[in-house]
């Protein structure tokens, strides 16, 4: 069965039993902590992924790092995938429960390329925004990518809008390119 689907379904799962128990946002918040914490630290996806330690190892050094921090819902959730050996899409998982959250409560997923870092402000204003342009609730996300020399890139869902200094080049590259190859 193809990854995504069956990170699909754990995802529905888990959405249904914190539906069941009125623990929707906590468990929200619970796949952003676990989502954020596989990211930032390569060992522990390793290790959850390695085929050599046994699932008792990998549930124990999961309840250190995560008991106590997450509600008890989600951790028994994470002893079933582990139990299921599917520890290896725990972050799969939870960025699938994110989608499906902003889904049932129309909130779209905005992410925002500059060439320097926003401060707090410039994030602040370009979310209302974005907000009041699509009439959406949205949660923006930020990168930092030097290589589009300046301006700004934003991807909400399946649109883009490229206003950077590097695609406007581009096009003016592609642009001559074109002039030169039709007088030739």
């Amino acid at each position: 069965m193809a990854i995504h689907k069956v990170s699909n379904r754990y995802a529905r799962s888990l959405m249904g039993m914190a539906s069941a128990n009125n623990a929707v946002e906590q468990v929200k918040a619970d796949a952003l902590l676990l989502d954020a914490v596989l990211t930032q630290n390569n060992d522990l996806e390793s290790m959850l992924e390695s085929p050599i330690i046994n699932s008792g190892k990998k549930l124990a050094i999961m309840k250190a790092v995560f008991e106590g921090k997450v509600d008890k819902m989600t951790m028994n959730f994470l002893e079933v995938v582990i139990a299921k050996k599917r520890e290896g899409l725990l972050q799969e998982i939870a960025n699938e429960f994110i989608k499906q959250y902003n889904t049932a409560n129309n909130i779209s997923s905005v992410t925002v390329v500059t060439a320097v870092p926003l401060n707090e402000e410039s994030k602040k204003q370009i979310h209302t925004f974005i907000e009041e342009k699509t009439g959406q609730k949205i949660t923006l996300k930020t990168e930092v990518k030097p290589d589009i020399i300046g301006g700004i890139v934003i991807r909400m869902e399946d649109r883009l809008y490229d206003a950077s200094i590097s695609h406007q080049l581009k096009t003016i590259k592609n642009q001559l390119l074109s002039n030169y190859i039709s007088k030739n």
